[in-house]
């Protein structure tokens, strides 16, 4: 299957490409790097049935791989793996299927022609070191008076949230990739602010250059950093009359909705997001 995840219609969100093996085992990693690098999309999900499998609770293993290597989370492809089992093997079971990785089990289910997940969240910690602000400031392009907050997490590194009344992040021209790479190692930066749309309540972009990917569309994973994030920002007035629940727009050039709500106690964020079926069929190998 190819899916674009968090899209509404074709050719917007972010792609990803699933794989569904029969076999209960994956292939030797070095194929399914192939297949990842035959995609070259920026991650492509590998399924095998899980043991704990029945008709009524589905279970699945699940991997994800960029076109440079495997990684422990992924929100798009995780999303566009439920979307793809719920539109074809279990188009009449829309309860709920879990999916084995290497992050843990994560819960999927679909509502109203939507997926929601629940993920860990990844609550980030301020960072104060003035030197690695400056070598941020540079590389995106900003000023350091344009950055309100810069936090680390466990799965993005940098945070960066901008002043929304000095920064468009639309208008952000990319990131010094070897400047990046050379301070922060292979990790991946997320620049945010409070949106200027009614549409959403907070915006982002991701780049990702050092782990195969110059800019990511619509990244899942990121708003689990995202969600407690603004959640704290905006404040228990604002979320209590959104119900609890935020929706973030990442402003990459393909875009795309990303609806977000933090259970706190018990350390989840789940993530809501619409898909479309793009292309389906077979691979020979």
């Amino acid at each position: 299957f190819v899916v674009d995840a968090f899209a509404e219609k074709s050719f917007e969100g972010n792609p990803a490409a699933v794989v569904l093996f029969s076999d209960t085992s994956y292939p030797p990693d070095e194929i399914l790097k192939k297949i990842a690098r035959e995609f070259n999309l920026s991650e492509t999900a590998f399924l095998t049935p899980h043991p704990f499998s029945t008709s009524t609770s589905p279970h699945y293993n699940l991997r994800w791989f960029t076109p440079k290597l495997e990684i422990e989370l992924c929100g798009h492809a995780t999303l566009a793996s439920a979307f793809s089992l719920f539109s074809s093997i279990h188009k009449d079971n829309h309860s709920k299927i879990s999916f084995h990785t290497l992050s843990g089990v994560l819960e999927t289910s679909f509502e109203s022609g939507s997926v929601s997940m629940s993920f860990p969240d990844d609550v980030p910690v301020p960072v104060d070191d003035a030197k690695c602000v400056e070598v941020i400031s540079r590389a995106c392009g900003l000023k350091v008076d344009d950055m309100l907050y810069v936090g680390r997490g466990r799965s993005f590194f940098l945070c960066v949230v901008v002043d929304e009344t000095k920064v468009d992040l639309k208008n952000v021209d990319g990131v010094d990739e070897k400047l990046l790479q050379d301070a922060f190692g292979e990790q991946a930066i997320i620049l945010t602010a409070k949106s200027r749309s009614s549409d959403a309540d907070f915006t982002s972009r991701v780049f990702g250059i050092n782990i195969g990917i110059k800019e990511d569309p619509v990244t899942g994973s990121a708003h689990c950093l995202l969600a407690p994030l603004w959640i704290n920002i905006l404040g228990s007035d604002t979320v209590s009359e959104r119900n609890g629940k935020l929706k973030g727009y990442q402003a990459s050039e393909r875009g795309g909705y990303v609806g977000v709500e933090w259970l706190r106690e018990k350390g989840i964020v789940r993530l809501t997001g619409s898909a479309v079926m793009v292309a389906e069929g077979k691979m020979y190998l």
